[in-house]
């Protein structure tokens, strides 16, 4: 595959200063395809999907009926949280924030929850999508008891599974890893540019995850070869959810969408993360692209709409590579 536009399109990006570093890759059944660097990103909230969402739909297939068992169910949580089932926090209609700084008032884990806690949900639970760290940060919580403290290595399994190596929550090497400047000189491990991943460690439901292009590609790839119709992991709950159950995005039917021109073509799955990270893919044409960036690196709320303009334009141009047309649908 051709991928000389594609490379010269970030290149150019990246000469205009929206980001330092870029790697992406394209997949069909075929294979995957990469440019730009193949080292490692820091993923931030593609860790959702991939991560956190990924174990629990292997939970509910071993333990039928958990997502619809509530928060109270599987940890001790007050009220009001407590009766907010599972999979309204993983597909982002449980009612709660978009997001708090809880760092702020917590230096460890028991009180940033005590924190979260203050934080009362806005709506009641299925009464519409609002993207929430804080339920992600829930469903962490929750895995602490469903599988154990450690239970992002049960997470790593998993995406060994889909693909090896995989994306991980432990850097093994300072090398393999975009980083700034300052850490690569002295040859730190990087630590994920999330807050709250920094004081929860690897063990946080909404952050924590490194992979490279091709490594989140491989993930994508592995759960387009096992889709069939009805997968659960990319269906929705209503009609009028933006999130699937287990965790990705889908493309807004009307205005902006970072998936480009073939949002509005063939249903798309997908998720973006605050360092510059994204990926959009059709599981039943097994087609996608992924896009990560060390944007972040740049200050957390800078080349933000610049950024956002060249998405659609990649993916745009990325699903064109792959040669998606609108008559395949699905």
């Amino acid at each position: 595959m051709n991928l000389e536009h594609l490379i010269a399109l970030c290149q150019k990006e990246r000469q205009r200063g929206t980001f330092p570093a870029f790697g992406f890759a394209l997949f069909t059944r075929e294979g995957i395809w990469e440019g730009g660097s193949q080292r490692r990103f820091d993923l931030a909230s593609l860790t959702k999907p991939l991560g956190t969402g990924g174990l629990f739909m292997h939970l509910e297939s071993v333990l039928p009926g958990l997502l619809g068992r509530t928060l109270g169910e599987v940890v001790d949580s007050p009220e009001p949280f407590r009766v907010l089932p599972l999979e309204t926090l993983l597909n982002h209609t449980s009612g709660l924030s978009a997001y708090a700084p809880l760092f702020r008032r917590a230096n460890d884990r028991r009180a940033l929850f005590q924190e979260l806690y203050t934080h009362l949900p806005f709506q009641n639970p299925r009464m519409g999508s609002c993207y929430s760290d804080l339920g992600y940060l829930l469903l962490g919580r929750a895995l602490r008891s469903l599988v154990g403290v450690r239970w992002h290595e049960e997470a790593e399994r998993l995406l060994n599974l889909a693909c090896n190596p995989a994306p991980s929550y432990l850097p093994p090497s300072p090398g393999e890893y975009e980083q700034n400047l300052e850490s690569q000189r002295q040859g730190e491990v990087p630590l994920v540019h999330d807050e709250h991943a920094q004081l929860l460690g690897p063990t946080c439901g909404h952050a924590g995850l490194w992979g490279s292009a091709r490594e989140v590609a491989g993930v994508l790839r592995y759960l387009s070869l096992s889709w069939a119709p009805g997968d659960p992991r990319f269906s929705k709950k209503s009609a009028g959810d933006r999130f699937t159950i287990g965790g990705f995005d889908t493309p807004s039917p009307q205005g902006y969408t970072s998936a480009g021109v073939w949002a509005r073509r063939a249903p798309l799955f997908g998720h973006l993360g605050f360092t510059g990270t994204s990926f959009w893919f059709s599981p039943k044409q097994c087609r996608g692209a992924v896009l990560l960036t060390n944007r972040v690196h740049l200050g957390r709320r800078v080349r933000l709409q610049e950024l956002a303009s060249f998405r659609p334009r990649f993916f745009t141009a990325a699903f064109t590579a792959l040669g998606m047309g609108p008559q395949e649908g699905g």
